[in-house]
């Protein structure tokens, strides 16, 4: 909803809406939006369109990327995959130039810009920690359940972590990550997968990480902290605070300049190296746990 409306403020002509699973919630953008509900999802791509925003529940995204035009360009939320199967699977049907994936928390313009000064300083990176804390609280809702669970959206080191990755993504860029260690704790309020976690992890190219994830009661809160060998980089970015800025708007920014011959908002290189950092942690943190 948020992606629509700031299409919308920026001039592009939107022409329908399809979904599913949250009628409600369709029916009531469509209408604030002044466009009609599909009810097929090729009933979209009767006329040709040089964008499309997918917002699908995750196990659908297979079903979105098949069914886009060729000719169209194709923005995705995340996330995309819930685990390291339904991702290669995803993997062999995406089409590089033509699709992208991406938080917005990699746009916010403090993320950008501290990105930016580290790349300038020439100094070499020593180690990145990134934390994202999301009150699932909304996700227990059994409308959102899906959100929470492990074959939904991935549960929350996934469906939260993603956020936390895609931060340390922003200045290491493709640096292929491997975990060294991971661990989660549960969530009182009764989630189908678990309160948050942590993560350490080391990259190709000797960079150390360490990744913390939350979902417990408490406001949003992300951050990103880089230490170099001259210096000390840190980015808070507080939901809550008047003025926020976590990207939204940049994020449609950038996809509006790559569909106009610009330069990719989110390579597949990149996008490859944020899942399989958080599927992997996931998927460490998890087996660790008795059954």
């Amino acid at each position: 909803m948020s992606d629509a409306r700031e299409l919308a403020a920026r001039g592009v002509d939107l022409v329908g809406v399809w979904d599913v699973d949250d009628p409600q919630r369709r029916d009531a953008l469509a209408a604030e939006l002044g466009v009609p509900v599909a009810t097929r999802l090729e009933a979209l791509f009767d006329r040709e369109h040089e964008l499309v925003i997918g917002t699908v529940r995750t196990p659908r995204v297979p079903q979105l990327v098949r069914a886009v035009p060729a000719a169209s360009f194709l923005f995705l939320n995340k996330t995309i995959a819930a685990g390291e199967r339904a991702f290669r699977a995803l993997e062999a049907e995406w089409r590089p130039e033509r699709m992208a994936t991406a938080s917005v928390l990699r746009f916010a313009p403090a993320v950008r810009e501290l990105a930016e000064r580290v790349r300038l300083s020439g100094a070499v990176v020593q180690s990145v920690s990134a934390t994202a804390r999301h009150d699932i609280a909304a996700f227990l809702t059994p409308e959102r359940a899906w959100q929470d669970s492990p074959s939904g959206a991935g549960g929350t080191l996934v469906n939260v972590g993603v956020h936390a990755w895609e931060l340390v993504a922003a200045v290491l860029g493709d640096d292929p990550v491997s975990i060294t260690s991971a661990s989660l704790w549960p969530d009182p309020r009764g989630s189908l997968s678990e309160g948050g976690g942590r993560a350490t992890a080391v990259t190709e190219n000797g960079v150390r990480v360490a990744v913390d994830v939350s979902g417990a009661p408490a406001p949003d809160r992300y951050t990103v902290s880089v230490r170099t060998a001259v210096g000390h980089h840190e980015v808070v970015l507080d939901a809550e605070a008047p003025g926020a800025d976590l990207g939204f708007g940049a994020v449609m920014d950038a996809v509006l300049a790559w569909v106009c011959g610009g330069p990719h908002p989110a390579s597949w290189p990149l996008t490859r190296v944020v899942y399989d950092a958080a599927l992997s942690a996931a998927a460490v943190a998890r087996s660790a746990v008795p059954a």
